[in-house]
């Protein structure tokens, strides 16, 4: 993943601007979907509410209220989709949304790395190239 960087910043108690050595430190998660061909894959990333965790994002009995926000994955393309946070917290869902850098072990020539729902009902909300 040459040249690629992570940032998460706005409401969060820690904005981050993750590098490739500190994506390497994360926790990866599989998981099989699949893609708008109906082509399952196995994809290989790191959850998307583990990264927002680093960033002081409040999670399972802590998420009330208020912290019940949105977000908002952006692509370097622009592309756009929006998130409820307890779409992430495994207090509220079994589902995983993985920011994936590989598909059946490879890395991606078209892409650096894609939000990917664990079972989405339909495929509207993959960002590929996060920003």
């Amino acid at each position: 993943m040459p040249d690629f960087s992570l940032k998460v910043n706005g409401e969060v108690a820690h904005p981050l601007n993750l590098t490739v050595d500190d994506w390497k430190t994360l926790p990866r998660r599989f998981v099989r979907a699949k893609d708008h061909d109906g082509k399952e894959s196995e994809y290989e990333g790191v959850e998307l509410g583990e990264i927002l965790k680093l960033a002081g994002v409040k999670f399972g009995e802590a998420l009330r209220g208020r912290d019940l926000a949105l977000f908002l994955v952006e692509a370097a393309d622009r592309y756009r989709a929006v998130f409820a946070l307890p779409e992430l917290d495994h207090a509220f869902t079994d589902r995983v949304l993985l920011l994936a850098d590989r598909r059946d072990g490879n890395l991606s020539h078209r892409m650096k790395a894609r939000c990917i729902w664990s079972c989405p009902t339909k495929n509207g909300r993959r960002v590929g190239c996060g920003r």
